[in-house]
């Protein structure tokens, strides 16, 4: 069960990742191991992402999506939903800060009935009248 879970969450990973890479590097530099010969590249943390790039190349052409004739379709209906996901999150975050500021304009309304009453100081700090009010409605 863990295993298939593990497997769905690498492959959406994958596919992210597969997603934004560019074709004109995969033909120019289908072989980046050759490059440590080549340029005498000493970086460990080049090798390192050239190591996790062959291993997710790897990944993906012994999944069976990389085998479908429609894999360009496929890409990019997952590109168009990670779009719309990113324009959902941001609607969203804008709808939480407009209810905040509703929520913030009633509260200061009521602070101001509460001052008036006398409930209230204008620091606001509750008074004993106050406390006496949510008392007896209490």
């Amino acid at each position: 069960m863990e295993s298939k879970a593990l497997s769905k969450s690498s492959g959406r990973t994958f596919f992210s990742y597969y997603n934004c890479y560019c074709w004109y590097y995969a033909y120019y530099f289908s072989d980046l191991s050759n490059d440590f010969s080549i340029f005498q590249i000493q970086s460990n943390s080049y090798k390192k992402a050239v190591r996790r790039l062959e291993a997710l190349e790897s990944l993906f052409e012994k999944h069976e999506t990389a085998k479908s004739p429609l894999i360009q379709q496929k890409l990019k209906l997952l590109n168009r939903k990670e779009e719309l996901t990113s324009k959902i999150r941001s609607i969203k975050k804008t709808m939480r800060s407009s209810t905040v500021l509703a929520f913030k304009d009633e509260l200061k309304a009521r602070k101001r009935v509460l001052r008036r009453l006398g409930y209230i100081t204008s620091d606001d700090v509750v008074e004993l009248k106050g406390k006496v009010a949510c008392d007896i409605r209490c």
